[in-house]
């Protein structure tokens, strides 16, 4: 599962004219994936006790535009297992329409999901106070809907935190 290290830090979330942050409209959408990245050991308190885990953030660009005139950037944090129980899994058998054999989980490169496309279901999630949009179902784009494309201006997270040039893209490679 290899991917390219980051620093998790987004740019800041758009937002309206009177300040308020703009939220991705909920419903079903296309998205398409744009980064992966790796955050590293985190301290996750669960039933109250602290248990440090391996972290990985999947980020995708919806159809729909803020104010700003981008894409609305959407954010999942998983736990880095493709284990046959793990949120990561369920989310990617969901996203592939099939499940990931155990074969495949043990060779599974989330670069490869970068510009991958699909159709979800978006919420609103209320969480300390702010109002967030989250991906709560994923599958497969169907063949008859438009794909989306990363834009050029996209900066990944591991750009912004060393400014190395992002790695060649092979578009005869199949995704999964």
């Amino acid at each position: 599962m290899a991917m390219i290290p980051g620093t998790g830090k987004s740019t800041g979330a758009p937002r309206t004219p009177d300040g308020r942050r703009a939220l991705c409209p909920e419903g079903v959408q296309r998205i398409v994936c744009c980064d992966v990245v790796d955050l590293g050991m985190v301290t996750d308190t669960w039933g109250g006790h602290p248990k440090v885990k391996h972290k990985v953030q999947l980020r995708w660009l919806s159809e729909h535009t803020a104010p700003n005139g981008q894409m609305f950037l959407l954010t999942k944090r998983y736990t880095y297992s493709l284990h046959e129980r793990s949120s990561l899994r369920r989310d990617l058998n969901m996203w592939r329409g099939k499940p990931i054999s155990e074969e495949d989980a043990a060779t599974f490169d989330l670069e490869r999901l970068i510009g991958v496309n699909a159709l979800a279901n978006i919420g609103h999630r209320d969480r300390r106070g702010e109002t967030y949009a989250e991906v709560l179902v994923m599958m497969p784009l169907p063949k008859d809907k438009k794909k989306l494309a990363v834009p050029s201006t996209y900066t990944r997270a591991s750009q912004m935190a060393d400014d190395t040039a992002p790695p060649e893209e092979d578009d005869d490679a199949p995704p999964f």
